[in-house]
């Protein structure tokens, strides 16, 4: 079985996602709020663009 890049990069991403989140809760400054924010939203964009790479794949249309 030939395993797809995209596919283990979207699941990274989301838990990268997940990860953030959690500690950006938990954050107490300003600077590291905004950090785990900006991070968050990075690996949310990736993860958004790695599913549409792997529907590419399949000959989806994103």
């Amino acid at each position: 079985m030939k395993k797809e890049i995209f596919a283990e990069l979207a699941i990274a991403c989301l838990v990268a996602v997940v990860a953030f989140a959690v500690f950006m809760g938990t954050a107490a400054t300003v600077t590291a709020h905004i950090v785990f924010g900006v991070a968050a939203l990075i690996s949310g964009a990736a993860f958004v663009v790695s599913l549409i790479e792997e529907a590419r794949t399949y000959g989806l249309k994103a």
